[in-house]
């Protein structure tokens, strides 16, 4: 009911729920003896969340964040365009965008659906993928998450990148975290 208000979890849940999971990661990863790369999508969201990130053990530590510098209006247009087929579960957006030097299409499947999804009756939208709850989470972002940036940029941590072409650019994004990483680890 939390995230279908468009409010955040409390911190310190937040945080208890990404350490235990980082945790039992390194654990497994102790036993396979290799190490993976983690993405933390959305954490730290507060000031207070990036704060605990300093109780952590160093090996769990986050060494990078990305932001994906997008224009509210743009964000606003691609979430109201989410749909997930409730048939072969698949994800789709049914709103492109074309403004602003922006060029993201719509992402559409491609031919007609093995399993004879319908559209119009399958597809369906996130409960919280509307114009009200989704204007609130952008203002909750400049509030409470924006200020995150601030964080990672005193630890010269932060990555800034602007995918004008959406998913066509993350092929542009792999050598600058790559490169990140390298001379972190230098």
């Amino acid at each position: 009911s939390i995230l279908r208000s468009g409010a955040l979890v409390d911190d310190a849940i937040a945080n208890d729920a990404v350490i235990q999971s980082l945790e039992s990661r390194a654990c497994l990863e102790k036993r396979n003896s290799r190490k993976d790369l983690v993405i933390l999508d959305g954490y730290p969201r507060t000031y207070a969340q990036a704060s605990l990130l300093s109780k952590w053990p160093v090996s769990l530590r986050p060494s990078l964040a990305i932001q994906f510098d997008v224009p509210d209006h743009i964000c606003i247009t691609k979430i109201l365009g989410r749909r997930k087929c409730s048939i072969c579960n698949k994800s789709f957006n049914i709103n492109g965008v074309n403004t602003d030097g922006f060029d993201m299409p719509a992402m559409l499947p491609e031919g007609e659906c093995k399993l004879g999804c319908n559209r119009e009756v399958d597809w369906k939208k996130r409960d919280d993928d509307t114009n009200d709850i989704v204007k609130l989470r952008m203002e909750v972002y400049h509030k409470e998450t924006k200020p995150v940036l601030k964080y990672w940029e005193k630890r010269d941590q932060l990555l800034r990148f602007v995918p004008y072409n959406g998913v066509d650019d993350m092929d542009k994004l792999v050598p600058l975290v790559e490169n990140h990483l390298t001379n972190v680890s230098e």
